[in-house]
């Protein structure tokens, strides 16, 4: 193949349209692609055990910490994570319980705390 050959049809990045329709189909084809590990027959999840995983619960704009510490009402633990697998997003610059004005404040500020 002459260079001249290799100049003209060099692969190139996709860009607008093109792009965000190959950027799906990676997305889809990694999405399908894990549905094949899966087991078909394992048992259903109980609850117990833990996962071995962490959850981050982040509340939105406007939340606050309530009289029981929570900040959101997600149910970590009836989706399989076991309490020391559990934490919470806090907005306060000193990482405890926040205010809903807390949450106006640019996550910068307290993602460096």
């Amino acid at each position: 193949m002459d260079s001249c050959f290799r100049s003209r049809h060099r692969a190139t990045r996709p860009t607008g349209a093109y792009s965000a329709a190959f950027s799906a189909s990676l997305i889809l084809y990694a999405y399908l692609q894990q549905g094949s590990h899966c087991d078909d027959h394992a048992p259903p999840a109980d609850g117990s055990g833990g996962s071995g995983h962490r959850v981050m619960l982040v509340a939105g704009i406007g939340s606050e910490t309530g009289d029981d510490g929570r900040t959101t009402d997600i149910p970590a633990d009836r989706l399989g994570y076991a309490p020391d697998e559990i934490s919470a997003f806090s907005y306060a610059p000193d990482g405890g319980p926040y205010t809903k004005g807390d949450t106006y404040s640019p996550i910068q500020r307290v993602s460096a705390a």
